[in-house]
């Protein structure tokens, strides 16, 4: 169970269920929100979908939606490149689950961001969406082309494979990553980040789990906590795999260690995850208050 405070950073992708929301904990803790509402967006590109498969589901609401795309369109007839009228534009047509009306605003949208990438990743959701599968993977190849770690588009990359049925191409891209990472380009040297290793091993991990290939995936989780000692993210993974495969002793000193990690506001909802009996949820609340109290070296 996840709670609205992580929701807030990251939709998660209906693959990412595998785990008990877990990758939707993780990743929430990595991305960030792009200059306009994309949560906003994402959770309309994801009502646009349910729209689409309750066609026959009348609203009054319907009439008063369809206006205003007409309102925003005859403004973009003036405007071309109001953003304001884009977003409207955007909003409208997803909220009427008309996916394919949203993207050549959205497309516009991108091109008058491209300092921004947030719009592009949102333009390749809104065609994976629209079942344009090659237009979705060539909005996060763009992105990919210049940073080939670039996290959001990697996800988005992963996620389209996933729905397209190739798991293993997913696997490779992640693989492939990983291995480059760190890789100096010609004369350069490249500053390795350790929390976007972290975030691509998850992925990685996430995929493997999806795949019910949970050796590998403990493997990679092993791997991704032996080089981020300080990040909860792939202890709390381990953690769900071996609950889900009903290994909960092995489960518990882990959940135990990723409560200690996270950060407070994580840590309520590592506990509904976990294993805990009253009597060790009581143990752990009395050491995070340890953690927590003010120090009489303070002053």
């Amino acid at each position: 169970m996840t709670s609205k405070v992580v929701e807030k950073y990251y939709r998660p992708h209906p693959w990412v269920y595998g785990v008990s929301g877990l990758f939707f904990l993780m990743a929430g803790i990595l991305l960030f929100l792009p200059k306009f509402d994309q949560w906003v967006m994402e959770k309309r590109i994801a009502a646009a979908t349910e729209a689409q498969l309750n066609e026959t589901v009348e609203d009054p609401a319907i009439a008063t939606l369809e206006k205003e795309a007409q309102s925003y369109e005859v403004w973009l007839q003036k405007e071309p490149k109001n953003e304001r009228a884009l977003r409207g534009l955007i909003d409208a047509q997803l909220q009427l689950g008309n996916i394919s009306g949203a993207v050549a605003p959205l497309d516009t949208l991108a091109q008058l961001n491209q300092n921004n990438d947030d719009y592009a990743i949102l333009l390749g959701q809104v065609k994976q969406k629209a079942k344009d599968y090659e237009g979705a993977a060539a909005e996060f190849k763009k992105i990919l082309f210049v940073d080939a770690t670039h996290t959001k588009a990697l996800q988005g990359m992963v996620d389209l494979m996933l729905e397209q049925n190739r798991p293993e191409g997913a696997i490779g891209l992640l693989q492939q990553t990983l291995k480059d990472m760190g890789k100096p380009k010609a004369d350069q040297t490249i500053e390795i980040d350790p929390e976007k290793v972290t975030s691509i091993q998850l992925m990685l991990g996430q995929v493997y789990v999806d795949q019910e290939r949970n050796t590998e995936a403990i493997a990679i989780y092993d791997q991704a906590a032996s080089i981020n000692k300080t990040d909860f993210r792939p202890v709390l993974a381990k953690a769900m795999v071996l609950k889900n495969q009903g290994k909960d002793t092995q489960a518990k000193p882990l959940f135990t260690t990723a409560v200690t990690l996270a950060p407070a506001k994580y840590r309520d909802q590592i506990k509904e995850m976990a294993v805990f009996d009253q009597t060790e949820l009581e143990v752990i609340e009395a050491a995070e208050e340890t953690l927590v109290a003010p120090s009489t070296d303070a002053e």
